[in-house]
């Protein structure tokens, strides 16, 4: 076709190109075989002998095998370890059998056990606990949750459970009627603290001793039934599985009387824990380690890691004893953040079924080559085990949590917590998301766009911050992902309201004063009546936007967070 026009030339189908994406098989010796571009890429990425030193970053916004995409930490299943540990023996006791106990009540269980009606005073709410506490228990040690004034490593659990929900303060007295539902006053710090206050003085003046923790009250229960077992057989009423791994891992063997464990919660499956035939039956390391354990496979206030669940963990731990050697490094208070860091990557990478002396990263980088080489689908990077700089602060918040339950107050902010906006939030990770000369090469094309597109932002791309109203496609993880990326400040605000974007204060406002009372036959109409309305709109229209933005954040603070529309 030399000296000929292109467009008089056409080709028959068989010699046209073809991408591999347009085609659901190629044929390699003779078999079709079905090919993912995404998956052929990585297959391809595999040959570089560079690609290796990538894999020491998350490759991602935030290490996605440790966290969601919400920020928060992965959450576990945490009474799979209890289920895992069930099936390692028998230890099943009859609460039945005779024989005289006194009680130990979690306080936060007994909070969410009794329901409330709707327009009952707190006086007759409080009167159906103490009620319900002497006729089931007797007078019982009731211990509570504490709630202090300052950011604590709870704060995390505390915004997970309150599901974005913040009840508006009580004053409550004993007439005051509840006219909310129970889980939105008590997403309210200061409306929970009031209740525990005046259910405290309703059980002690019933005959109960009531106890509150400074801060998570699971050490405290352990310790007060440990302390009465010296005297009494003790069985604990609550839920969490904290309080059984605590109390196989405090309970002395040589003690006289018996512990149980459960929940009053009856299930099919119910369980009544004898901690004596569970401490017996355990090996001794894991008894030890059984808190580490825990803490490292997700608690309130460590991360899951993707992969790794409670059953295989304690399995793990049982048929390996060098990981029971690693584990003595969380329990020394003494130890360095360097030495916790050494053996938290070693533990992870056993989990992992890592090769010895094999780090992290090398890991990351075998388990990519070796999905990609053998599976039929492109990877996410969650699927991959943590960074080293990932699971370095993974590994110092388990040591943390570990020593908290020992007895040892510890400072946070030295092991993978800081403060920020007046609570305790998780250290991620201290690398970028990718190395420096990839991610200038993203903000470089970034950069020349803004420079073509916005020429007057050019003098001050370092002060450029990107706004956004927390829509779906707004926080995806790749849109998340490309701003970490490329270095962009993204301004935070609360989650997602129409209340607080500033298109929703002017431009749609606009549109709908036309559009209201109109009817089209078709959508493409009403895209072109849209597009009518929006070209008429005048610069005047934009003047005050920020200022009534501004204003609108405020409104929105006052009715935490509720629709101003609707007020």
């Amino acid at each position: 076709m030399a000296g000929e026009s292109v467009a008089g030339n056409t080709f028959k189908r068989s010699r046209q190109a073809v991408t591999l994406n347009s085609r659901a098989t190629v044929k390699v010796d003779d078999d079709n075989i079905h090919v993912d571009p995404q998956l052929l890429f990585q297959r391809l990425t595999t040959i570089s002998r560079v690609i290796s030193v990538l894999f020491d970053y998350e490759l991602a916004a935030y290490p996605s095998s440790l966290f969601e995409s919400s920020g928060l930490p992965r959450e576990a299943q945490k009474s799979s370890l209890a289920t895992a540990i069930w099936s390692l023996g028998d230890f099943a006791a009859n609460i039945d059998s005779g024989g005289e106990y006194v009680y130990v009540l979690d306080g936060g269980s007994l909070i969410h056990k009794i329901p409330w009606e709707q327009k009952a005073s707190f006086g007759s709410i409080i009167d159906s606990y103490t009620n319900y506490v002497l006729k089931k228990f007797g007078h019982a040690t009731i211990v509570f949750d504490g709630y202090p004034n300052h950011p604590t490593t709870k704060d995390i659990t505390h915004i997970r459970r309150s599901k974005g929900i913040c009840g508006r303060k009580v004053i409550i007295s004993n007439v005051t009627t509840l006219n909310t539902k129970k889980e939105h006053f008590l997403a309210n710090t200061d409306n929970k603290k009031q209740f525990i206050s005046h259910l405290s003085l309703s059980l002690q003046q019933s005959g109960c001793e009531v106890l509150q923790a400074r801060d998570d009250a699971d050490t405290l229960i352990v310790e007060t039934a440990i302390n009465k077992s010296t005297t009494a057989h003790v069985a604990v009423i609550g839920e969490d599985t904290d309080l059984l791994v605590l109390l196989i891992n405090r309970f002395d063997p040589n003690s006289e009387n018996d512990i149980l464990f459960y929940s009053e919660r009856r299930t099919k499956d119910h369980k009544v824990w004898n901690i004596r035939k569970a401490s017996s039956v355990l090996p001794r390391e894991i008894c030890r380690n059984l808190p580490l354990i825990h803490a490292i496979t997700c608690c309130d206030t460590t991360s899951r890691v993707f992969g790794i669940g409670k059953t295989h963990a304690i399995k793990k731990f049982i048929q390996t004893p060098a990981l029971n050697s690693s584990a003595t490094m969380f329990l020394d208070v003494n130890a360095s953040k360097a030495n916790i860091a050494s053996a938290g990557e070693s533990i992870v990478c056993s989990l992992f079924a890592g090769m010895p002396s094999e780090t992290l990263n090398q890991l990351r980088y075998r388990k990519f080559v070796t999905k990609t080489v053998s599976w039929t689908s492109f990877i996410q990077v969650h699927e991959l085990p943590p960074t080293a700089a990932a699971n370095h602060f993974h590994s110092l918040r388990t040591c943390h949590q570990v020593q908290m339950w020992t007895g040892n107050e510890l400072n946070p902010l030295e092991y993978g917590w800081k403060e920020d906006g007046g609570k305790l939030l998780p250290i991620k990770t201290i690398l970028p998301a990718a190395p420096d000369d990839l991610l200038k090469v993203l903000r470089r094309d970034l950069v020349q766009a803004i420079r073509k597109k916005r020429p007057y932002l050019a003098a001050n791309l370092d002060q450029v911050t990107l706004h956004q109203d927390n829509a779906p496609a707004h926080k995806s993880r790749t849109t998340q992902l490309e701003i970490d990326l490329l270095g962009f400040q993204c301004l935070q605000q609360p989650p997602y309201s129409p209340d607080l974007a500033p298109m929703d204060l002017v431009v749609f406002p606009y549109i709908k004063s036309f559009l209201r009372g109109q009817k089209f036959d078709n959508l493409h109409e009403l895209r072109q009546e849209v597009l009518n309305i929006t070209f008429r709109m005048k610069s005047e229209h934009f003047v005050h936007i920020f200022d009534d933005w501004l204003k609108r954040h405020k409104k929105c603070l006052e009715l935490n967070g509720d629709y101003v529309e609707k007020n």
